[in-house]
């Protein structure tokens, strides 16, 4: 595999494919045609969109897996580089590694997303083609996330996994999805600032020969950056408050509970469980009253909730039929949901 990888220059385009191929995919989502419905009607989604982003994840996936074997673990520093001018006069640079810890988060994302969009596969309704080129677009950032070597770069791939989130919260989240979305917004995207003004304090102190700023993060450790204690201490703080309110950690972590909840996935989880739970011993989802000798029968949904219920619900019918002078209609009445309720619980 090693030899295969090499034959095909793996190494010199893996890492800008991995970031590339989600994009590509969000742009491909997005073009899909609508579909017409029966009336003529045009803007109803195509569920192509899931199709064409599962797809993608699993290209995705594969064109990772590549980098198991490409990566020498014996060899020290970044590997498979990419580094090129991204934007001269601010010192930024499109710059691309992997090392050991960046090769397992890379391996994990690429196999998650795949199941993230079988776990909405029936669940996501309404603007498919939107969510679905959301997520592509948070792969791409959270994969840059591990790659870059540039700090500039890192913090827009940083802020590339903030906005999808919240749109993703806001759009298809629960009832209170935009509280969510809107406090997930701020509690992560304000500590982020000041990390960006900890990486612009960074690239001013590590100028260049011409003045201009250096974002490198390989610079910035073989320079020792030479910062005062009390700078250092600054700057820590900046970075730790970032990452703690990210990860998250205590006491930061008020915007998990929310977030989490109201998030397409766990919401979608726990309405199903809530739908399986009631449709027990219910084989399909006919709820329509139904009328036996001109009296309407409970639904299915009524009577076959559970066993006891149904068993409680026909003795008080019976108890009635006692009782009333047209006590035989009323038994056949009983006698058949009697018989209905057995031939159900045995399917």
């Amino acid at each position: 595999m090693t030899a295969f990888l090499d034959s095909i220059g793996y190494n010199n385009w893996v890492l800008p494919a991995l970031l590339v191929i989600p994009v590509v995919g969000a742009i491909v989502v997005l073009l899909l045609p609508t579909r017409e419905t029966a009336e003529g009607a045009t803007g109803v989604e195509s569920p192509a969109a899931r199709q064409v982003a599962f797809w993608f994840f699993v290209l995705e996936f594969i064109v990772s897996l590549g980098l198991w074997w490409s990566y020498n673990p014996a060899e020290k520093g970044w590997q498979a580089s990419i580094d090129m001018a991204w934007i001269p006069t601010w010192g930024v640079r499109f710059s691309l590694g992997i090392d050991g810890i960046a090769l397992m988060m890379v391996l994990l994302t690429t196999f998650i997303m795949p199941l993230s969009t079988l776990g909405s596969w029936t669940s996501i309704r309404t603007k498919v083609r939107s969510y679905y080129a959301l997520l592509l677009i948070l792969t791409t950032g959270m994969i840059g996330v591990f790659l870059a070597r540039d700090l500039f770069l890192f913090y827009v791939m940083w802020d590339v996994m903030l906005v999808p989130m919240y749109f993703i919260i806001g759009i298809w989240g629960g009832e209170r999805r935009v509280y969510a979305s809107i406090k997930f917004f701020l509690y992560t995207f304000l500590p982020s600032l000041l990390m960006l003004v900890a990486i612009i304090y960074l690239g001013l102190t590590l100028r260049r020969d011409g003045g201009t700023p250096d974002f490198s993060y390989d610079h910035l450790l073989a320079a020792n950056a030479g910062l005062s204690a009390r700078a250092a201490l600054w700057l820590f703080a900046a970075f730790f408050l970032a990452f703690a309110v990210k990860v998250p950690m205590f006491p930061f972590h008020t915007w998990l509970p929310d977030a989490h909840v109201e998030a397409p996935g766990l919401r979608n989880a726990r309405h199903f469980c809530a739908d399986a739970a009631e449709r027990a011993g219910r084989p399909d989802g006919d709820d329509k009253p139904r009328h036996i000798d001109g009296r309407a029968v409970p639904s299915r949904r009524d009577h076959l909730r559970t066993p006891s219920f149904a068993l409680d619900r026909c003795l008080r019918r019976h108890r009635a039929c006692r009782a009333d002078v047209r006590g035989g209609a009323d038994l056949r009445l009983v006698e058949q949901h009697w018989s209905a309720w057995h031939q159900r619980l045995r399917r």
